[in-house]
């Protein structure tokens, strides 16, 4: 860790352990840890179908719990299964981008997460790539593209970028400022 001027350790030595000798760290940062709850028709679909899932499975509770008493109790992982795609994802969400942590090189953009494992992914910041500033209260920053592959070996991408972030504008202006300098 290295001190700031009173003395206080910072996030910047952190970094140092993942960054090359001629690296410079010119921003670090961390998403927003409030819970986002957006309007578009995969929440709505995903919340629609929790209620419906959560309601069916405590009819189906309520009715061997009359009948027979404990064997209902096998039925609550599927309540617990309801409430979470009705509410609990925005909460998880909110608790995974608390233990992220974002830093911007003369090079590269870090991503650090420290749930359920701790990883830090880099990505070369490209001089073509594409740089996608998405507005809001909060600002998202995509500035790559990261290949994956699901379960059938279908490949796909997807967008990475410093997520939630309250100074984002500027952290784009500071990415195609490397951009340039490449």
């Amino acid at each position: 860790m290295t001190e700031n001027p009173k003395g206080e350790a910072t996030e910047a030595g952190v970094w140092r352990d993942y960054m090359d000798d001629d690296e410079i760290l010119l921003w670090q940062g961390q998403p927003s840890a409030r819970v986002f709850i957006e309007a578009s028709f995969k929440n709505i679909s995903l919340t629609l179908f929790g209620i419906m899932w959560t309601s069916f499975a405590c009819f189906i509770f309520w009715e061997i719990w009359k009948e027979e008493g404990i064997p209902a109790l096998l039925v609550l992982p599927f309540i617990a299964v309801g409430l979470f795609l009705v509410s609990g994802r925005h909460f998880w969400d909110a608790y995974k981008r608390g233990k992220t942590r974002y830093a911007l090189t003369n090079r590269r953009a870090l991503v650090a997460t420290s749930f359920l494992q701790r990883s830090v992914k880099s990505f070369l910041i490209q001089k073509d790539a594409v740089i996608e500033v998405r507005p809001g209260p909060e600002t998202t920053v995509v500035f790559a593209l990261e290949q994956r592959s699901d379960a059938r070996g279908r490949n796909y991408e997807v967008s990475r970028g410093f997520d939630l972030i309250e100074d984002g504008v500027e952290v784009a202006a500071l990415i195609r400022k490397i951009q340039r300098d490449l």
